[in-house]
């Protein structure tokens, strides 16, 4: 069964899709097309739209995708970890992607930040034809993805990118040695301080003489074990 609500005279079109024991909501916004479950997408405005990632698998794409987007866009996808999940950090796949290209991606541009905003680091950007073949990973809960297009020739079909959210896999990694300053050396007398920096925090070694202490400024939830 398929439910329509749709305006022409509107900017957003609503079709959900039923069949067995799940819906989709396929939304047309401006002419870009998001799919997702029905509590999915936040908000959508002209250039911004703000979406909810769940463990499914999710897309969207740029403006009148596959047909040619238009002169002088620019658009901004704020993606967002479903919090029920817990740990969680979103992966993104970039399924096509045909753009103007140009030298360092000046002309035509998209952009993925690994935050909340673009003061954030730039995980990855790409144009042209070539674009990232492996699955993209953010170390947060949120990314947002930009599109820049520049005011001419732009008869390019645009991207499509596949989104979703999972539980952050901390590595485990084996022990190692360490040692203090000419080790063999050294004996028992003075005062020597190690500090580890881990991705959750660090460790301090701390010795005096024959006492040493080692503390951990470690993320909630997390200590060392020695």
């Amino acid at each position: 069964m398929v439910s329509v609500n749709t305006d022409k005279d509107a900017d957003e079109g609503i079709i959900v899709f039923h069949k067995h024991d799940f819906s989709d909501t396929l939304i047309m916004k401006n002419n870009i097309m998001l799919i997702s479950d029905t509590t999915a997408v936040l908000s959508i405005t002209k250039s911004s739209i703000t979406l909810v990632a769940q463990t499914n698998v999710s897309f969207f794409t740029s403006p009148n995708y596959p047909q040619a987007y238009a002169n002088a866009a620019a658009y901004t996808w704020t993606i967002y970890a479903n919090r029920s999940i817990q740990d969680p950090i979103i992966k993104l796949r970039v399924v096509d992607s045909i753009m103007e290209n140009s030298f360092t991606c000046y002309n035509d541009n998209v952009q993925i930040y690994d935050g909340p905003n673009t003061n954030y680091y730039m995980i990855k950007d790409f144009c042209g034809d070539s674009y990232p073949q492996t699955v993209i990973t953010s170390s947060h809960d949120t990314v947002v993805i930009t599109f820049n297009a520049d005011g001419e020739n732009n008869n390019y079909s645009g991207f499509k990118i596949e989104y979703w959210a999972t539980t952050k896999d901390y590595e485990r990694y084996g022990p190692i040695t360490m040692t203090t300053l000419n080790y063999l050396l050294f004996g028992a007398a003075g005062f020597i301080a190690l500090i580890i920096l881990a991705m959750l925090g660090y460790v301090s070694v701390r010795r005096l003489q024959q006492h040493v202490t080692i503390r951990c400024n470690c993320d909630f939830g997390y200590d060392i074990h020695w």
